[in-house]
Parts: C-alpha cells; structure tokens; sequence
C-alpha cells in the first residue's frame, strides 16, 4: 500500500511516497520499510525528561542573567535569589508545558496520526 504524504518545507513542498517495502524522496530510496510512526507518546516519560531539559535551560539562563548583573554593576541579594529560583521556575513550567504538550500530541495523533520517522536497524 503506497500513501503519498506532503512535508511543507521553508522554501519548498516535497512529495513523499511510504510504501512497506520502498521509501522514495527524490532521488533517494530507503529500503526495508525503515519508516516508523510516533502514534503515541507516554506522558510519564516526558514528565520525566522536560523539567530536567528545562531546569538545564534556566541554568544557563540564570548565568546570563548574572553575568549581566555583575557587568551593570546591579547585583545584589534580590537578584542572587531571583538567579537561583529562576531554573527551579523553569523546571516547574517545563513540566507543566511537558505534560500538557505530550497529552495534546497524544490527542492530535490519534485523530490525524502520529509523526513519521525513519529508524536504522
């Protein structure tokens, strides 16, 4: 069974063509039907990874933020306070965003199905 597929890229359209055993896009083929679909996303494992990932962005942030300080001759007990808070925020806030996108994933993907992948072997 052959299903055409359209991915919109920034400058142009491709046509895809998923058959079981041939991948076509373009010039080049994928052989052994190396396409999978993300029908689904368990929610307790992106609880899991995105408040770490976003923990890890407020890190960085909250750095950028101190060295601005320093730099303007601003930092002070405040400011070290909000700089220590601010990755826990974005932990909390990643979770939340974490949870609620997985469930909206979920909810989309069953209705017009999930992402396409290819997976080596």
């Amino acid at each position: 069974m052959v299903t055409p597929a359209c991915v919109a890229l920034p400058s142009a359209a491709v046509m895809l063509t998923f058959d079981a055993d041939v991948a076509t896009s373009g010039h080049h083929q994928v052989r052994g039907g190396g396409m999978k679909t993300v029908a689904s996303v368990r929610i307790g494992s992106v609880a899991r990874i995105a408040p770490i990932v976003s923990w890890l962005i407020g890190m960085a942030a909250s750095g950028l933020l101190v060295l601005r300080l320093i730099s303007d001759g601003t930092f002070d007990t405040a400011a070290l306070i909000y700089a220590g808070l601010l990755p826990l925020v974005y932990a909390v806030v990643g979770l939340a965003l974490g949870i609620a996108g997985a469930w909206l994933y979920n909810l989309v993907a069953g209705w017009v199905g999930g992402i396409e992948i290819e997976l080596e072997d």
